[in-house]
């Protein structure tokens, strides 16, 4: 991917049956990986990416969803200003978003 974009994948929901090696090769390429996920799944991606930004970290009690969203949307945007998202089989570009 060129620099500035956001690949996102999934990790299934079944880690070891669902993840494919395209994710791997993606998560493990990345200059930043952000991870919502299980807690297993967080760990294990953690064994491959040690600087894994967790993105649980913006949920608190009595908050409201929508203002946890933008944070992460935030969080997630800024780190690559210009925005290509892939989501197989399907591209979006958002630049500068």
């Amino acid at each position: 991917m060129p620099a500035g974009s956001l690949v996102i994948v999934g990790s299934g929901i079944q880690l070891g049956r669902h993840i494919s090696a395209r994710s791997i090769s993606e998560i493990k390429q990345a200059d930043k990986v952000f991870c919502m996920t299980d807690v297993f799944t967080y760990r294990w991606i953690e064994g491959i990416r040690p600087n894994l930004q967790p993105l649980h970290i913006y949920y608190g009690d009595e908050k409201d969803r929508r203002q946890t969203y933008r944070e992460m949307e935030t969080a997630i945007v800024s780190a690559a200003p210009s925005v290509r998202i892939l989501v197989h089989p399907v591209e979006w570009d958002f630049n500068n978003h």
